[in-house]
């Protein structure tokens, strides 16, 4: 789980938290465990974690944007909510090299 050195070292200094979820599938079970970890982080935490969806490129293959895969999956839709609409969603197979 979250080390409590690693939550001490961010009270301190510039620190962003990712939750990292595959935009492809979501599940109910992976929305509670979402909702473990936010109490794990708390309320001040959470303003500094970002969500990073995977598989974008699989929504893409559908036709589907990221904003109609939240309108499909409420909990989903709440969850960005939540944190503000702070998100990416990272194309697996157009990743670009610098």
């Amino acid at each position: 789980m979250i080390n409590e050195n690693v939550l001490q070292k961010c009270e301190s200094g510039p620190c962003v938290f990712l939750l990292v979820i595959k935009a492809d599938s979501v599940t109910e079970e992976e929305i509670i465990t979402v909702e473990k970890i936010e109490k794990l982080l708390g309320e001040k935490r959470l303003k500094k974690t970002w969500i990073l969806f995977t598989k974008g490129d699989e929504l893409q293959d559908e036709n589907m944007t990221i904003k109609e895969f939240f309108d499909e999956f409420e909990p989903l839709k709440k969850l960005v909510a939540k944190y503000g609409q702070r998100y990416h969603v990272f194309n697996n197979k157009k990743a670009k090299c610098y």
